[in-house]
């Protein structure tokens, strides 16, 4: 299968109100759609949204390494996908959200051509068990959960009240911007109105002192709380390995998982208890399943979630979610409804859950002709 066509095509989606985090205040997501074309016409799609904060390459960097990245496929065996995506770790290092925008185009491409599903494709790549031939089914609906995207504290309850009326049982709060008392004090008021098993995550983004962080466990020890994640900064993995090993609350990592090297830098450390992986941050979805299986290797949980991407990266991301066996936590995937517009129809979500597509691969197909495209579509053709 050789490569027919490609184009990389730009894009910005706003959001229907700013959404305050640890990094700053985000208005509308930037990124570029990855189209390929094998000569039989099936198309692969994928998302580079690099966002600041996040240690990804610059968005003026990001389109110089998708074309790079396009430059390379020309000519090359596209069924070589181990071959391919080895290629793109060399020529783009330092580019994780271009890489991850030719990974998951590959994987759609080649699951597409094959008439299954990416989820189908990575169980039985990169996650079946050595000699095990296939791995087992992977799931068609998954329980996700929501994010909360008030600025402010005051407006997490109502917030939390009506996803609950929409079947949501895990709520993600985005602290560290508010000042620490009055965002305990909004968690611990929230916690107190949640009935029926429901639960918090809640998101730090690196930006606390050890100090700060010890006093939100202490004081939230007994609250609802699926995991603390990142309290620290992600190089402060002794410090958050200390935080551990008081056994107040669990601890994720996600801003010191940025590849399959440092989750195990992460993990050597004792750093956390659960590892959030973000394909569109690690490079990709194979990168994203050895970071998987390190986790499970280690005796740790993982999350998978969406970067605040399109609705081709948050399919991408559910596709490794479905991939992975049964029993992991709600996939943290609820962030299309923060656009106020999308590269396209997302998966469907009702329930607290998101549903497979029934067409092959992602099963999503961008309708360029639709878009805002910000800048000149890049266009290549064997």
């Amino acid at each position: 299968m050789k490569l027919a066509r490609a184009r990389i095509i730009p894009f910005r989606l706003a959001l229907r109100g700013p959404l305050a985090t640890a990094h700053g205040v985000i208005t509308a997501r930037q990124g570029w759609l990855l189209q390929l074309q094998s000569g039989a016409g099936i198309s692969g799609w994928g998302e580079a949204s690099p966002l600041p904060g996040f240690g990804l390459e610059a968005a003026t960097a990001c389109p110089r390494a998708l074309a790079a990245l396009v430059d390379d496929l020309l000519g090359r065996d596209l069924d070589d996908l181990a071959g391919l995506l080895d290629r793109a770790e060399l020529l783009a290092p330092g580019a994780p959200s271009a890489r991850a925008a030719l990974d998951c185009a590959l994987h759609d491409l080649t699951a597409r051509s094959a008439g299954r599903t990416v989820a189908e494709l990575l169980a039985d790549r990169w996650l079946a068990p050595a000699g095990a031939g296939r791995a087992a089914p992977v799931r068609r609906q998954l329980p996700i959960s929501a994010l909360l995207a008030g600025g402010d504290v005051d407006q997490w309850r109502p917030a939390a009240e009506r996803l609950a009326g929409e079947g949501y049982r895990v709520f993600k709060l985005k602290l560290g911007r508010a000042g620490l008392d009055r965002e305990l004090a909004g968690v611990r008021a929230l916690a107190a109105c949640l009935s029926g098993g429901q639960r918090l995550r809640l998101d730090v983004n690196g930006a606390w002192t050890e100090a700060q962080a010890l006093q939100a466990l202490e004081c939230l020890a007994h609250a609802p709380v699926e995991w603390l994640e990142q309290p620290l900064p992600a190089g402060a993995l002794t410090a958050m390995a200390r935080l551990r090993a008081r056994r107040l609350l669990p601890l994720a990592a996600d801003e010191a998982v940025s590849d399959p090297r440092q989750a195990q830098r992460v993990i050597e450390a004792r750093a956390a208890d659960w590892l959030v992986i973000k394909p569109a941050a690690v490079g990709g979805l194979r990168a994203a399943c050895r970071i998987a299986l390190a986790a499970a290797g280690a005796g740790l949980g993982c999350a998978v979630t969406s970067f605040l991407d399109s609705a081709i990266g948050v399919a991408s991301a559910f596709h490794l979610a479905a991939a992975l066996p049964p029993g992991q936590p709600a996939a943290g995937l609820g962030t299309s409804g923060l656009l106020r517009h999308d590269v396209c129809l997302p998966l469907p979500a009702r329930g607290g859950h998101m549903f497979m597509a029934s067409a092959p691969g992602l099963g999503l197909e961008p309708d360029v002709a639709q878009l805002d495209c910000t800048g000149r579509i890049v266009e290549w053709r064997a």
